[in-house]
């Protein structure tokens, strides 16, 4: 799905308000609660390594056996955006893998988690309305 897909979709069903230069990219009001939204563009080649609570890396590669080979790397400072309250991370497809630093030999796969850093990350829209609801006001 692509960016402009999941902002109609989101119009579409809650009160959005686009955000443009800003850190992220959409503000949700919803039962009086101020929901903000980061669009990140991944697929399935991509591996997102949360290095701090700050900086993620989005590796696009290919699969080598049971080795990941990046072709390029990313890094993205998402400093603005982590200090909002209730945030949500869409991403646009589901990446190959999510990675997070525990310190600087550690690396645990948290692919499976929907929740990193009080921020709340869904690959699938249908996830939304189950995440509005869950989500505690700051």
């Amino acid at each position: 799905m692509t960016r402009r897909e999941i902002v109609r979709k989101l119009k579409l069903s809650y009160n959005c308000t686009k955000k443009e230069n800003f850190s992220y990219d959409l503000v949700i009001n919803f039962s009086n609660i101020k929901y903000n939204i980061l669009i990140m563009k991944v697929n399935s080649n991509t591996q997102v390594t949360i290095n701090s609570k700050n900086i993620w890396e989005l590796k696009k590669g290919n699969l080598d056996g049971l080795r990941f080979k990046a072709i390029n790397s990313v890094l993205i400072n998402l400093k603005e955006f982590m200090e909002l309250e209730n945030r949500i991370i869409i991403f646009t497809n589901r990446p190959y893998k999510i990675l997070k630093v525990l310190n600087e030999s550690e690396v645990k796969d948290i692919s499976i988690e929907s929740s990193v850093y009080g921020s709340k990350i869904i690959y699938d829209l249908t996830k939304i309305k189950d995440i509005l609801k869950v989500l505690p006001t700051v």
